[in-house]
């Protein structure tokens, strides 16, 4: 072999030596990484859970019916209900605005 042929391989084998210890601690804290992200999926994951069950709480009609029911409201019966005609005016007709009220009459 030739000289510098040996003094190659010399310098490279602790250069290659180095870029694997370089390689596997790089790998170790990439796995970490996605440890500690898992993690905190998995913790937002079941916070998501109580947010969703916490909404389905409150979206629910019999809580809402109670809750009306503590502020003494009562449910709008058929003869308690307000029906409001319009008749379209010159002014608004043209203009694709409201109409005004041409007379109010109650259903019962």
């Amino acid at each position: 072999m030739k000289r510098w042929q040996l003094l190659c391989m010399l310098i490279s084998l602790p250069l290659m030596l180095l870029a694997v210890v370089w390689q596997a601690g790089h790998q170790a804290m990439l796995f970490a990484e996605a440890r500690e992200l898992q993690h905190q999926q998995e913790s937002w994951v079941a916070a998501n859970e109580k947010l969703v069950g916490g909404i389905a709480i409150l979206e629910s009609r019999e809580r809402a019916s109670i809750l009306a029911g503590q502020m003494g409201l009562e449910r709008a019966t058929a003869s308690r209900r307000i029906f409001i005609e319009t008749a379209d005016s010159p002014v608004t007709k043209g203009a694709g605005l409201g109409a005004s009220p041409a007379g109010v009459k109650g259903n019962g």
